[in-house]
């Protein structure tokens, strides 16, 4: 009997020891997997923080999904070899391999760091080498346009140097006329950057917080933006995408949208006009609709829709309240957007013709009220000024960039901004 007792007492054993010997080896395969991802998926985020050409928003989203999921199984498997670690095997071939393994795996951490190191530094003779041998429109081009985006690549490429023999002219160039401004406020809009006829951006503050101002020449070419779907559940995107779908250089968040979850959703609420067709609408009451006319005007109107195209409106949305209308402060609901101060986001038009584009920092309950977003916009020659969706939803996006820092009701930053359906763009 005792001799049957120790048989099934050393068979429970072997069973659980083979057991663990498998838990152990599913360990070792699951950090084997996830080891041999992570270092690639690492290298495509660190790539698309330098060109977005190789790398898009979209595949970068699911590099961070499957990195996290990576990480997670690397963990699990971690636990679950570590429990185990105590069970040996003997084979030496088991040992070969393992040792394979580690040096494997160590060459392939080294390489990929290297490269990493090589084309983002710190010592930039490799990135140098790289950009200024590459010819435009060759295969390197495009290569090096993949790893790099025109800032980093403009930093090296030589400038071509005038012929100044050329460029003399035999009689004294006159002197320029003294422009006088009326103010310091007039001087910085009328007097354009060198090299840019499109717009120039002034840093402002508004009620003591930061803001982002541009200045934008031709309302002849600001248009409606869009998200690529609306009502689907994924159509959705943020101003930074919109505006490069569209090839804007310029571009702002506008319209609301039903947002029952606080996630938002790709539902515009109230009307959008683009082109002078109605492409939205969910009433068909007067509402306040802000656009530009044919003959580029900036019309601030309440309206049903298709009072608005009558009224000649080529691209519009609705949004509130009006501030300024003909050069007069309007009265408005002071806690628009439910918050007395919060991010703001206005447009305006001068006299003549120039538009504003206004942006500002801030979050929830903290920044500029509507009061300190008309004298800033009246400082600089606005005649009709509207509000646009500010808050978490605030974005400025120039030449591709998200300018200002726009923040969630938590004060957390929403990277690359958040997913909303509509705007108004400077587009080429």
């Amino acid at each position: 009997m005792n001799n049957e007792v120790k048989d099934k007492v050393e068979e429970e054993l072997e069973k659980s020891t083979i057991k663990r010997k498998k838990t152990k080896k599913d360990g070792i395969f699951l950090m084997g997997i996830s080891y041999v991802v992570i270092p690639i998926l690492v290298s495509m985020i660190i790539i698309s923080m330098h060109s977005k050409k190789l790398i898009t928003d979209n595949i970068l989203d699911i590099s961070y999904i499957i990195l996290v999921a990576a990480l997670i199984l690397f963990v699990f498997g971690l636990g679950m070899f570590l429990c185990n670690i105590k069970i040996k095997t003997e084979k030496k071939v088991h040992k070969f391999f393992k040792y394979l393994y580690i040096f494997s795996m160590t060459i392939y951490t080294v390489f990929c760091a290297t490269i990493l190191i090589m084309l983002y530094g710190p010592i930039d003779s490799f990135k140098e080498m790289i950009i200024t041998n590459s010819k435009n429109g060759s295969t390197e081009d495009k290569i090096c346009r993949w790893l790099y985006s025109e800032e980093e690549i403009n930093e090296y490429l030589p400038k071509e140097k005038e012929d100044e023999e050329e460029n003399k002219e035999e009689k004294e160039p006159e002197e320029p006329k003294k422009v006088e401004y009326a103010n310091e406020y007039e001087k910085a809009v009328l007097t354009k950057n060198e090299g840019n006829e499109d717009y120039k951006y002034i840093p402002v503050k508004v009620g003591g917080y930061d803001a982002h101002l541009v200045v934008i020449y031709d309302p002849s070419k600001i248009h409606l933006i869009t998200s690529k779907a609306f009502n689907t559940g994924s159509g959705m995107e943020t101003i930074q995408s919109m505006c490069k779908r569209n090839k804007g250089k310029v571009c702002i968040n506008g319209g609301r949208f039903k947002d029952t979850t606080g996630w938002g959703s790709d539902i515009p609420k109230g009307v959008l006009i683009k082109d002078s067709k109605i492409i939205w609408k969910d009433n068909s009451g007067k509402r306040e609709i802000i656009g530009f006319t044919k003959d580029n005007k900036l019309l601030l109107t309440k309206a049903t829709a298709e009072e608005a195209v009558a009224q000649g409106i080529r691209d519009g949305l609705e949004f509130g309240p009006f501030l300024m209308v003909n050069g007069k402060a309007t009265t408005f609901n002071s806690a628009s957007g439910g918050y007395e101060r919060a991010a703001r986001v206005a447009m305006a038009q001068r006299k003549d013709g120039i538009v504003l584009f206004l942006v500002t920092e801030g979050k929830h309950t903290k920044g500029p009220n509507l009061v300190e977003v008309i004298d800033l916009l009246k400082l600089y020659g606005a005649y009709n000024i509207a509000n646009l969706d500010g808050g978490a939803s605030s974005q400025l996006v120039i030449e591709n960039k998200l300018i200002n820092k726009p923040l969630n009701v938590y004060g957390e930053l929403v990277k690359g901004g958040r997913k909303v359906v509509s705007g108004f763009g400077l587009l080429n």
